[in-house]
């Protein structure tokens, strides 16, 4: 049996996790990685947004 996992992206607050679940259900090697949290700021100092996204993991 095969399982899998639901991201609410919406919700992303860039700690990583998804990395961390990726390398160990693909067995992804030390230094390698499958899904990467992408940053996004906004705006301009001092009304600055930071927003998390994460992308890639098959």
């Amino acid at each position: 049996m095969q399982y899998g996992f639901l991201i609410d992206h919406r919700r992303c607050i860039g700690c990583h996790a998804c990395t961390v679940a990726c390398k160990q259900e693909n067995d992804v090697p030390v230094g390698n990685f499958r899904t990467w949290v992408k940053y996004v700021e906004k705006g301009h100092f001092p009304e600055v947004r930071r927003s998390a996204a994460r992308e890639g993991c098959p």
